[in-house]
């Protein structure tokens, strides 16, 4: 067994201190791993197909330094067509060469492959940085195939002083969990969005692919008049409705509607508005297309002040004439005076 101690001064030089003794020293109150700041400390990032980069940064490993002032590309071997594999960029104390290195450890093939062990030996110390996932046939490293371990005490860690104060695995182990569960979840929704997607362009395609074959001029001038075949009997239609207007004259009434009808059909109705009140039978001509009877109750011509001044009627033509619907604004007039002229009647 042998104990060291110092530091001493020299007398006659029998206390000569060398590397090795400053590195014990120096180790026994600065604990290894990267430096905190900045954050991006020899941080392992995707680069180029399969190339990662670490970033600019400084480690420490049992009393030894490095530092490094710019990007180091690392390149990764080729993947397998069938399996995956996980390789391990570490930080290397490689006493044998006297220098600290950072390389790749090159992960076996396996279906659900493991991170190289690191070495903790006489000949050399490893602290992680980040392993990076090489799936099967893949031909370019994203970030998300790396998994930055430089939080992990248990492999990499922050250097510290001489009191651990902040043991960041059990955190670190947390947030890899949940960034692991996120991951599979999304995963898993993008891969549902994009079988979505496919078979709602597959079903559009399937319905348009007649049109892109053959003369596709052709085919859509086909398309446009069977639409219009369709949707013109809606626009006919939709002029027998709604339609309005003001009817001038006595007897011989004329209405002109702006969405305007080119053939009187039956079923076509409109509303209109009196200006004079009728003094018998009654004729209404609509837009020019012909004066037709305008006949109520089943038909019967009208008499004489059937349509006041200032009424809105409903009118329905039924092929032949227009039938009215009812007596508009004029009803509750007429019924008030009878209901007059009734009073000795009612009250007496």
């Amino acid at each position: 067994m042998t104990i060291y101690n110092g530091i001493f001064n020299s007398v006659n030089g029998d206390r000569k201190y060398n590397a090795w003794w400053f590195a014990k020293y120096f180790a026994t109150f600065i604990g290894n791993g990267v430096f905190p700041n900045p954050s991006s400390n020899l941080q392992v990032a995707a680069y180029q197909n399969m190339k990662v980069v670490v970033k600019p940064g400084s480690g420490w490993i049992d009393g030894y330094f490095i530092f490094s002032d710019g990007d180091h590309v690392l390149s990764l071997d080729v993947a397998d067509g069938v399996l995956k594999r996980i390789d391990r960029v570490v930080m290397r104390l490689n006493h044998l060469t006297r220098k600290i290195e950072i390389v790749v450890k090159k992960g076996t093939f396996a279906s659900s492959p493991a991170a190289p062990t690191l070495q903790r030996d006489a000949d050399a110390y490893e602290l992680a940085l980040a392993d990076v996932l090489i799936n099967n046939g893949a031909t370019q490293i994203t970030q998300a195939n790396i998994t930055d371990q430089r939080l992990n005490s248990t492999l990499c860690g922050i250097v510290h002083g001489t009191v651990n104060q902040v043991d960041t695995t059990t955190i670190f182990n947390q947030y890899q969990a949940w960034f692991n569960d996120i991951k599979g979840s999304v995963a898993g929704e993008l891969v549902a969005f994009q079988e979505i997607q496919e078979q709602e362009f597959l079903t559009w395609f399937e319905s348009i692919k007649d049109i892109l074959d053959g003369d596709v001029a052709a085919n859509l001038a086909a398309r446009v008049a069977n639409l219009e075949q369709i949707v013109n009997p809606h626009i006919a239609d939709l002029v027998k409705h709604n339609n309005y207007g003001i009817a001038t004259g006595t007897n011989t009434l004329v209405v002109t509607l702006t969405l305007a009808p080119t053939t009187l059909t039956e079923g076509f109705t409109l509303r209109f508005k009196n200006t004079i009140a009728n003094t018998g039978a009654t004729t209404l001509n609509v837009n020019g297309l012909g004066a037709k009877p305008l006949r109520k109750n089943g038909g019967i011509a009208l008499s004489a002040g059937n349509l006041k001044a200032g009424g809105i009627y409903s009118v329905t033509y039924d092929g032949a004439s227009f039938l009215l619907a009812d007596e508009g604004g004029g009803v509750w007039n007429s019924y008030s005076k009878r209901c007059t002229t009734r009073q000795d009647v009612w009250f007496t």
